[in-house]
């Protein structure tokens, strides 16, 4: 079954725990260095994907609507569609997220999950920011703007925190409209794109 032009999994990153590399006598590093190797078949530019250790874990992100289409040399960096389902789990399973190596498969978890639409809209994004900023929510969050600049805003609908002194951002949802064509020209350094 293919997801091809309906929801897409924008970013995806998988967090195992180093201390259960260790229980499986596997080195991390070699493992990082592995899984790199592995991922660089199937992504056209490494800031597709990236491994790394932090905060105890080997983090691996993934951005897969930017993978590489095909093995006929097209080659792309401005996909509005990602790979299959069936893809996704093979790449999975090469990554060794499969019952031959049970224990990092079982303490591996997704920490972020970036979910997008591809939709062709008649208004500019930030129209649409602030028809949402607007909008009336439940007493469980609060909405805010966050701007990193003139053409850029997004909207963050936030669960009231416990701890203002404490960062959590458990819970939060963030909604981004932007501009695809200035994201292609942007990304794939080119002066015309066609949609």
């Amino acid at each position: 079954m293919s997801i091809t032009g309906s929801i897409l999994i924008d970013k995806l990153r998988i967090n195992i725990p180093l201390v259960v590399l260790d229980e499986v006598d596997i080195n991390a590093e070699l493992y990082k260095q592995e899984i790199r190797n592995k991922l660089e078949k199937y992504f056209i530019d490494k800031k597709a994907y990236s491994v790394t250790t932090a905060y105890n874990y080997l983090r691996i992100t993934l951005t897969p609507t930017r993978f590489k289409p095909d093995d006929n040399g097209y080659y792309t960096d401005t996909n509005l569609e990602m790979s299959s389902e069936e893809w996704l789990w093979n790449l999975f399973n090469e990554l060794g997220f499969n019952n031959k190596n049970r224990r990092i498969c079982e303490s591996a978890n997704i920490t972020w999950i970036h979910l997008t639409k591809n939709i062709i809209t008649n208004n500019t994004p930030l129209d649409y920011i602030m028809f949402l900023a607007d909008f009336p929510l439940r007493k469980k969050f609060i909405s805010s703007l966050i701007s990193s600049n003139g053409r850029n805003t997004s909207l963050r609908l936030s669960t009231p925190k416990r701890n203002a002194n404490w960062k959590d951002i458990i819970g939060d949802r963030v909604f981004i409209f932007y501009d695809k064509t200035q994201e292609l020209l942007n990304k794939a350094n080119k002066e015309i794109i066609t949609l």
